[in-house]
């Protein structure tokens, strides 16, 4: 039986985590950035304005995202250029996708793992970004505290702290990886 590490970030967290809930037994390590157990009305509600902004107007949903998804000191560091240019990146990022871009939020909005949670037997790290709009960080440290064996790291930053400060991020996660005794022969590593 192969086993291996998991890290994910937002939906990609949530879906580590059902792993190690589910499979416990192949997982060596987990790490989760930016997840949570259940969607709340807050997430809900504003996962709903996505798709409905996606439908109508993709510029108008990258600029929301640009301002929500970034800490506040990557937002504040920003000139007016830079909020046009990655606005106008994403909604070209965003041409032809906007199906799966619906059935991905629509997928955030039907989250509910926390039955999966208590059967993680791995060592866990979840990592919460201090200024993350989009999934605020009370909902890591639900996590934290629903997870045998977790730790719980809070870093400056926002959703988007592996875009941010990649390098702060990964070696957070190396960090990690170190503590528990990780070698890099133990298993594969995926993100």
């Amino acid at each position: 039986m192969e086993r291996f590490h998991l890290v994910g970030h937002s939906l990609g967290a949530v879906v580590a985590l059902a792993a190690a809930g589910t499979r416990p037994e192949r997982v060596l390590s987990l790490v989760a950035h930016a997840g949570w157990a259940r969607t709340d009305p807050w997430m809900a509600f504003q996962m709903d304005l996505w798709i409905r902004l996606v439908r109508v107007d993709r510029e108008l949903l990258a600029r929301l995202l640009q301002v929500t998804a970034m800490g506040d000191d990557t937002l504040r560091a920003r000139d007016l250029a830079d909020f046009e240019q990655a606005a106008a990146g994403f909604a070209a990022l965003m041409d032809g996708t906007e199906a799966g871009f619906v059935r991905q939020a629509r997928a955030d909005i039907d989250v509910d793992i926390t039955a999966l949670l208590p059967k993680i037997t791995a060592p866990t790290l979840i990592i919460s970004s201090a200024h993350d709009r989009i999934v605020p960080p009370h909902h890591q440290r639900e996590l934290a505290a629903s997870i045998p064996r977790a730790d719980l790291v809070s870093l400056p930053g926002g959703h988007g702290l592996p875009f941010e400060n990649p390098d702060l991020f990964v070696s957070t996660i190396v960090d990690h990886l170190v503590a528990d005794g990780v070698t890099a022969s133990a298993g594969h590593v995926s993100a």
